[in-house]
């Protein structure tokens, strides 16, 4: 395990160089936020450094180095990143007019 953790370590660094420009924000955020994270469970990330979010639209997210996977975190993003979800909206308001008749 120890292995493949540092060979995906190391794939980060190398993919990712733009995010490693910005690990110096990261280590400024260590001295005001738990971990350089601004919550508990970012703290439990593997790997040497996070990835930056440039952007995010929807169900996806773009980091800095212009990855964009998919984002597991869709229905919380609008309140975190300030991203517009239509198709949720829309599934919320139906649903409601669904139980309100």
């Amino acid at each position: 395990m120890e292995t493949l953790l540092q060979a995906e370590t190391e794939r980060f660094v190398s993919t990712h160089p733009a995010a490693h420009a910005a690990h110096a924000a990261y280590e400024r955020a260590r001295g005001s936020q738990l971990a350089g994270v601004p919550m508990n469970w970012m703290t439990r990330w593997p790997g040497s450094y996070p990835a930056v979010v440039a952007s995010a639209a929807g169900s996806r997210l773009t980091d800095v180095d212009g990855h964009t996977p998919f984002h597991l975190m869709a229905l919380m993003s609008p309140a975190i990143a300030d991203d517009d979800v239509p198709a949720h909206t829309r599934a919320l308001r139906e649903a409601l007019a669904a139980l309100v008749g």
